[in-house]
């Protein structure tokens, strides 16, 4: 064991951490070896500790990770995603989608997708909701289970930013074809930035005093017009 690097693992209680807790203790790592740290993850992104933890240790601000000295930070991100990707990507399966519009006076973006969708857990959504009314008829719909909070039916964008990333991303669109990414190139934003904006990176705040965010968490639930005027202002706030 006299080989063995220190190691820091970053947690939080009720989180994934108590997995990689155990692993150590099953591998035999020693006590003086291995370092506990509390992230505080009820704060928000904003907090000191999770900005210095974003910075040096997992630029998505999620965890746990865990630092190995003289190696890379490890962790996961979105562990889950290959084992759901995969319900989509066989010879067997499609994904249907759809491209809808709605006037923001009429239909707000949250209400679209917390009243239209419904919540993500089907058990609990309206009857009038689309997740309900999938989770009252899946046999009838052929469904082999009932939907739950991992299928839970339907998924849409949060945001039109997330929109346009994903259909980027999955479908290969030409940004040039979609109006809220004509809007954001009027606004300033160059292609080269919106392609790199599409995988969530970590952007520096407006107004933030150097602060960095998931740029998706800064337009979740917003509209068209406020989220093109969010997107200006992180744009210049990279400048």
């Amino acid at each position: 064991m006299a080989n063995i690097p220190k190691m820091t693992l970053w947690y939080y209680p009720l989180y994934r951490s108590l997995r990689p807790a155990w692993l150590i203790n099953e591998l035999g790592i020693p006590e003086d070896k291995v370092e506990y740290k509390f992230l505080p993850m009820q704060s928000p992104r904003e907090h000191p500790e999770r900005q210095a933890y974003a910075k040096n240790v997992q630029p998505h601000n999620t965890i746990p990770a865990l630092e190995i000295e003289g190696k890379e930070p490890l962790y996961t991100l979105n562990a889950f995603f290959m084992s759901m990707r995969s319900k989509f990507t066989s010879p067997d399966v499609k994904i249907h989608y759809f491209e809808v519009e709605f006037d923001a006076a009429q239909l707000a973006w949250a209400d679209f997708r917390g009243k239209v969708l419904g919540p993500t857990d089907p058990a609990t959504a309206p009857p009038d909701s689309l997740r309900g009314q999938i989770m009252a008829d899946w046999e009838k719909l052929g469904l082999t289970a009932p939907p739950n909070t991992g299928d839970n039916g339907v998924h849409a964008s949060a945001s039109p930013f997330e929109g346009l990333a994903e259909k980027m991303n999955w479908l290969q669109l030409d940004p040039t074809t979609d109006a809220f990414a004509t809007a954001l190139t009027d606004a300033g934003v160059t292609a080269e930035t919106l392609k790199a904006w599409t995988v969530d990176p970590q952007v520096m705040l407006p107004g933030g005093a150097g602060k960095k965010g998931s740029l998706f968490d800064q337009l979740e639930d917003m509209d068209f017009p406020a989220a093109v005027a969010k997107c200006k202002a992180i744009n210049e706030a990279a400048a």
